[in-house]
């Protein structure tokens, strides 16, 4: 294997190679083409038909069949209509005494202090809200306003977000602010355990496995583990499992031979309990009880009426 380098973009190459050893060289093999495409160029665009002495702000990314690009972003003024050049003026200073605040599992509350500056102009704020470890630049929130604090909202439970604030007089922007990060409250599961299974592996006791369910940054603290003869769930009454949320097997013990067993397990946090699973069955054929076995599990089984 060997490189060939500085070849000049939208050229044709054309290569062949041959074999040698110590008596003499062999052929030549079928000569091979390689095109080069042409090379990187800038890429230009002009925004047209903006009103003068406007805050704009622009976004650039890349997007490609895998996913959205990192992107750049830029708060820009538009002169004003004057034909006079403008002297440079010093940007204001940033924001700062910034502090964020987890509201609920899904929203921050952000809060800051106007820097020490002098100016008889209104000046706005922009605030920046990224969730740390970003991948997809579209899930970067903007928020505009002219208050000293915001609320932001629609974020995601029990994650990490990085927060920053800009400020905006006339045409000036200031840097971004000291960056502060404040992750979110978690939420109560709001789907059931995944592939729920129920398997018998001896006479009266049975062996029930599931997945945790498919959220993102979910905590799982504990799973209740509800099952019943079909006799007993028409009469309301349940026996109750519950195993921590490391936890994703149970084993249900001294069940009664020729019975057919339901099944449905929920997850639980200490911010609330999720949906119980679709229900699964488990038929036991006829044959001799295990009598006298104590319980194999860790943790305690009770009986309750659940409808």
């Amino acid at each position: 294997m060997v490189l060939l380098e500085r070849l000049e973009p939208g050229n044709v190459y054309l290569v062949k190679i041959s074999a040698s050893n110590l008596v003499g060289d062999g052929p030549f093999s079928t000569t091979v083409e390689l095109a080069l495409g042409p090379g990187p160029e800038d890429t230009e665009y002009t925004i047209s038909g903006l009103d003068p002495r406007r805050k704009y702000h622009v976004k650039l990314l890349a997007l490609s069949l895998v996913g959205d690009g990192y992107q750049a972003d830029q708060t820009l003024s538009t002169p004003g209509c004057v034909s006079v050049r403008d002297h440079p003026v010093a940007s204001p200073p940033a924001p700062d005494h910034v502090i964020a605040v987890a509201n609920s599992s899904s929203a921050v509350y952000l809060r800051w202090s106007r820097p020490a500056f002098s100016s008889r102009k209104a000046v706005s704020y922009t605030a920046r809200c990224t969730p740390v470890g970003l991948m997809n630049a579209s899930a970067i929130r903007y928020i505009q306003t002219t208050n000293q604090s915001v609320l932001i909202q629609s974020l995601d439970s029990n994650t990490r977000y990085e927060l920053v604030v800009r400020l905006h007089v006339d045409q000036l922007a200031s840097p971004w602010s000291t960056v502060v990060f404040q992750r979110t409250l978690p939420a109560a599961p709001s789907h059931p355990p995944e592939g729920v299974r129920v398997s018998l592996i001896e006479d009266g006791t049975a062996l029930v496995s599931w997945r945790e369910p498919e959220e993102n940054n979910l905590a799982v603290t504990h799973y209740t583990i509800l099952y019943a003869s079909q006799r007993a769930w028409l009469a309301g009454y349940w026996q109750t499992l519950q195993r921590e949320g490391s936890n994703t097997m149970a084993l249900l013990e001294r069940l009664e031979p020729g019975n057919v067993y339901l099944v449905k397990i929920s997850a639980s946090n200490q911010v609330g309990d999720g949906p119980f699973s679709t229900t699964v069955e488990l038929a036991l054929g006829p044959g001799s009880r295990h009598r006298g076995k104590s319980p194999r599990h860790s943790g305690s089984a009770s009986s309750s009426d659940t409808t």
